[in-house]
């Protein structure tokens, strides 16, 4: 993760969010610039909202493409 400002910036990463090797899209590959206070969106729906950011990302996609029509998502 980095950050492009010029304000001092603390960035405190745990062992999960950093990535991993499951973390293979391609799309991931690319540098993406987001501004503070605004959002990637990964995927749009209707019935669940997830935030998330770093190797959770890939995981809730993951986890998302798990469900089917008959679980109710």
């Amino acid at each position: 993760m980095a950050c492009r400002m010029d304000d001092p910036v603390f960035s405190w990463n745990t062992r999960v969010s950093i990535p991993k090797g499951y973390a293979v899209s391609p799309d991931q590959m690319k540098i993406i610039y987001c501004l503070f206070g605004e959002a990637n969106l990964v995927q749009e729906g209707t019935d669940i909202s997830i935030i998330t950011w770093g190797a959770m990302v890939q995981q809730s996609i993951d986890a998302v493409n798990s469900f089917s029509l008959d679980d109710g998502l």
